[in-house]
């Protein structure tokens, strides 16, 4: 299946199912749509559709799904030095995630006071909690 074009039928379950994965404003580039509604309804045959895509075309997906098998991939332990400095799919769906919740929980700004000493107001604690003993 490496270098295979992708083919889509729904426009927004590609988006939904591969988001964080795959560049949403390039799916031109590297994949095949046909909605389903003309494979259904028009008659529109999908071997028709491939067989109209120039050679050409055909080869610069390739090469860009290429390019792309390192985010729907999952990298193992030990892994090549140029895997390793791409992003596999389970960083791209922590990162995916953290971004949602980030973009949900209101950030509380941070009060910072030069004055204070979190040693120090360690160490007091510390001395009053033993001072009621």
């Amino acid at each position: 299946m490496v270098g295979c074009i992708p083919v889509f039928f729904e426009d927004s379950s590609a988006k939904a199912q591969y988001g964080w994965h795959l560049p949403e404003d390039k799916y031109k580039e590297f994949s095949v749509f046909i909605p389903n509604e003309d494979v259904v309804f028009k008659e529109t045959r999908v071997l028709d559709v491939f067989r109209s895509i120039p050679r050409v075309r055909v080869r610069m997906m390739r090469e860009k799904v290429l390019e792309m098998i390192p985010r729907v991939m999952y990298r193992r332990h030990g892994s090549s030095m140029g895997l390793r400095a791409k992003k596999d799919v389970f960083y791209l769906a922590i990162d995916g995630v953290l971004k949602k919740i980030k973009s949900r929980v209101p950030v509380q700004p941070r009060v910072t006071n030069p004055a204070r000493d979190p040693l120090r107001e360690c160490l007091d604690m510390s001395l009053e909690m033993n001072i009621g003993k």
